[in-house]
């Protein structure tokens, strides 16, 4: 008998607490991924997403879960029936996969009701794209959900532009709560106003540009002769972070400086986030997926987009 991962969206699955760790819930709608199986998913994992999607709802008699994904049109899909595959979701603060086996595949139809409209948006103006086709798999899970790493720890190579204002050491209370709420409104105004370089020429910001990057914090290195006498550890920046033609607003903490091992010129400097919304933070996690499904897909892929 296949493991049973429940459905809660409509709440008829039990309460998830300490007694019950294998027992998942999947939201409808919930954003899933897919990859070759894999035995374990380490601190230093470097995804191979081959697919993103949806969970869309579950054949309780038979234990099988429908979800949506889709790909390129040009693109061949990877999988077949029977294959074996790993399902990685997020619940919480975690990151879970589980092994599934795909039971049957076919086209998505309108009355599936799988949209991808907001997963999709940051290639849509690539030269190369040319639509995307929408698959729904049929899949019986295999092994219970395995609990692999708190999500704020997932990062990947990635480069980010970031623009920041240092606020000092434990400050956090002179940043305005509204400050750091998210409004996508004010976040594509502010990401035009940073195009134009008005952040940097009359509102003090200072730019940097990470070399990786999650829903946790980020790396980046400096030169040392050129690093400001007021960046040290423990400092605190606001950062708005320009993602997906918006500025996202967070508060990061300066965690260590380290001389880098192979050019004692530069400074690694590695980051977390004190404070930040959970849209914001959803919105960080959809944009790594989406760049690893790119990365390893190969569409809409561009030198400026990993490192």
């Amino acid at each position: 008998m296949s493991p049973n991962i429940y459905d809660k969206t409509d709440d008829s699955g039990p309460e998830i607490n300490s007694k019950a760790k294998t027992e998942i819930g999947l939201l409808k709608n919930q954003i899933i991924m897919i990859e070759d199986k894999r035995i374990k998913i380490t601190f230093d994992y470097d995804a191979e997403i081959k697919y993103t999607g949806r969970y869309l709802r579950k054949n309780n008699k038979k234990n099988i879960l429908k979800i949506g994904i889709f790909t390129e049109k040009k693109q061949k899909l990877k999988y077949k029936e029977n294959d074996i595959v790993s399902i990685l979701f997020i619940d919480k603060k975690y990151l879970f996969n589980f092994d599934a086996r795909i039971h049957g595949i076919r086209e998505a139809k309108e009355s599936d009701e799988f949209e991808i409209d907001d997963m999709t948006f940051e290639f849509s103006s690539l030269k190369e794209y040319s639509g995307y086709s929408k698959y729904i798999f049929d899949i019986i899970p295999l092994t219970v959900p395995h609990k692999q790493q708190r999500r704020e720890f997932f990062r990947i190579p990635l480069s980010v532009n970031i623009y920041y204002k240092i606020t000092g050491i434990d400050e956090t209370d002179k940043i305005e709560p509204g400050e750091l709420k998210f409004d996508a409104e004010k976040a594509k105004k502010i990401k035009k106003i940073a195009d134009e370089g008005i952040l940097e020429k009359e509102m003090g910001y200072s730019k940097l540009t990470t070399i990786d990057f999650g829903a946790g914090g980020f790396r980046y290195r400096v030169i040392a002769n050129n690093t400001d006498i007021n960046i040290k550890e423990g400092i605190l920046l606001y950062c708005l972070l320009i993602i997906n033609e918006e500025a996202l607003p967070a508060l990061a903490q300066i965690l260590r400086m380290t001389p880098d091992r192979q050019n004692q010129d530069l400074y690694d400097v590695r980051v977390l986030f004190d404070k930040i919304s959970d849209p914001v933070r959803d919105r960080i996690m959809r944009y790594i997926f989406a760049k690893e499904r790119q990365k390893y897909s190969g569409f809409g892929k561009t030198p400026e987009n990993t490192i």
